[in-house]
């Protein structure tokens, strides 16, 4: 059986951790994806910001101390018994530079995400075939972005870009939002009440007027299959004119809806 499994493919995974609970939980909860995988080797990366992380003149005294502090952090984590072939690695500098960074370095399968993911992104584009933790997006200000889900506080502070959430989301959606637009598949049909209404509005999707609107989610939705081959897009394009009456499109209280796509689509 070792010889066996030896000649099997190891599947790298990433899992940023910062010590918090709900980064243990994001740990923890990967450990059950890989169920019947006979290989299967975990990155443990915690990221310490650290703004001057290229500067000459950093003191390596205080280099050192703050990475034995992040070296502390990854030492206290309790590992599932499952995953028992893992690295823990310690990084200085911007969270979401260094998880790119090392996920392309080490070549990764896949990336666990937390919490916070997307704080204040500035472009660019991320299609996850998974569900985001908390606070996903917060002050977004640019970037495109797919998930199949996310916890409370999504959209938080957003000024621009463009979030699609392919399922369930958290309370205190689009709490401060003034800008951008989001689109929501309300599979559930609880999304009504879990915005913040004093600062967002949604409208359905199922609205001539938002045809225009109903194509940019459409592209998206392509683009999110095509890089990920996620079967619940697969579902949604297969099913999109049936479905459409599902979808919520967000906006900012103040802002006007075709405003914002013509902003979406000139950024492009």
């Amino acid at each position: 059986q070792d010889k066996v499994s030896k000649d099997i493919p190891i599947m790298r995974v990433l899992v940023p951790v910062d010590g918090s609970a709900s980064s243990l939980r994001a740990l923890h909860h990967s450990s059950y994806l890989f169920k019947g995988i006979t290989r299967v080797r975990i990155y443990l990366l915690h990221v310490i910001e650290w703004s001057d992380e290229d500067d000459e003149n950093i003191d390596e005294n205080l280099s050192s101390q703050i990475q034995e502090e992040g070296r502390l952090i990854l030492r206290s984590i309790v590992v599932p018994k499952q995953l028992n072939d893992y690295k823990r690695i310690v990084k200085l500098g911007s969270p979401s530079t260094k998880i790119v960074e090392l996920a392309d370095k080490l070549k990764v399968d896949m990336i666990i995400m937390g919490n916070t993911c997307l704080y204040g992104a500035t472009g660019g584009k991320l299609f996850a075939e998974g569900i985001a933790g908390e606070r996903f997006a917060v002050r977004n200000s640019g970037c495109i972005t797919v998930i199949e889900g996310s916890g409370n506080h999504t959209c938080e502070y957003m000024t621009g870009g463009s979030v699609v959430v392919l399922g369930q989301t958290g309370n205190n959606f689009g709490a401060g939002m003034t800008g951008g637009l989001a689109f929501v598949y309300n599979e559930d049909g609880l999304f009504k009440n879990k915005i913040h209404s004093q600062s967002v509005e949604i409208k359905s999707l199922n609205d001539k007027k938002l045809s225009n609107h109903q194509n940019y989610l459409l592209k998206l939705v392509k683009e999110h299959y095509k890089e990920t081959n996620s079967l619940k897009a697969k579902f949604i394009l297969d099913n999109f004119n049936k479905l459409i009456n599902k979808f919520f499109i967000v906006k900012p209280k103040d802002a006007n809806f075709l405003n914002l796509l013509n902003i979406l689509i000139k950024a492009a």
